[in-house]
């Protein structure tokens, strides 16, 4: 009966969760403006959203923790996509613009308050679409779309762990992130030993090379891995989510 996908569901299924979740979405962003009123670094804004948006993340299927609410979940009246593309539009696009606004809106009356209390004239803080660094050329919309690719990677991951576990997946997610990363460097490090070990140990010869070596030779190759990873992780965590959603509802 609910095969095809389906916008007014996904409509029904946005309003169910603003209504059972009202009061929750009032105090968070309530506080994270109180949050921004004091805290107005780039950095720390960065900081604040990959926290808050992973505790935000794990919420949606923490209910498979418990028995009883899973099954309640699954027998929702949505496709197993609509579920998820709600789940995608909440804790990533609506979870950013929020925390722009929050940031804003904290950062603006901070400002004033500041200004006022200490005779002083600091300037407005738009630390989401400018860098801290001078030395980073990036600037409005281009930083503003690295920072939420970032955002949006960690999101698609923690959502994943979050249907893989139970108990406890953001602590078990970031040990399962550890593992890999070790993993990952593991193999890389045996890669460039094999293929490139003589040309690293020449350049090691002269410090004048060593140059060459740490920037040109290694970022280079590493850098678009990494980007290619970086770009097919999204979908990649999201379509597993799907399969592991569906296999909930099989079992």
């Amino acid at each position: 009966m609910y095969q095809t996908f389906s916008l007014k569901r996904i409509d029904l299924l946005l309003k169910i969760y603003f209504v059972e979740n009202q009061n929750y979405e009032i105090y968070l962003w309530s506080i994270l403006t109180l949050i921004f009123m004091f805290f107005k670094g780039e950095g720390t804004a960065q900081l604040i959203t990959l926290i808050v948006g992973i505790v935000y993340a794990t919420r949606f299927f923490k209910i498979f923790a418990y028995s009883s609410n899973g099954t309640h979940y699954l027998m929702i009246p949505a496709t197993q996509v609509e579920k998820l593309v709600t789940v995608f539009l909440l804790n990533t696009f609506y979870f950013f613009l929020m925390i722009i606004i929050t940031s804003v809106i904290g950062n603006f009356i901070g400002t004033i308050l500041r200004n006022l209390i200490y005779g002083i004239s600091t300037p407005f803080s738009f630390q989401f679409f400018f860098p801290y660094s001078k030395l980073n050329s990036d600037f409005d919309i281009t930083y503003l779309l690295k920072n939420f690719g970032v955002f949006a990677t960690s999101q698609a991951i923690f959502t994943l762990g979050s249907l893989y576990f139970k108990r406890n997946s953001i602590a078990k997610t970031l040990l399962t992130l550890m593992m890999i990363s070790i993993l990952f460097g593991m193999i890389e490090y045996t890669v460039f030993k094999v293929t490139m070990g003589s040309l690293l140990s020449a350049l090691n010869q002269y410090d004048g090379f060593q140059m060459a070596w740490d920037e040109i030779i290694f970022p280079k190759g590493m850098i678009f891995v990494w980007k290619i990873i970086g770009y097919l992780l999204i979908p990649f965590c999201w379509i597993v989510s799907y399969f592991r959603l569906t296999e909930k509802e099989i079992k």
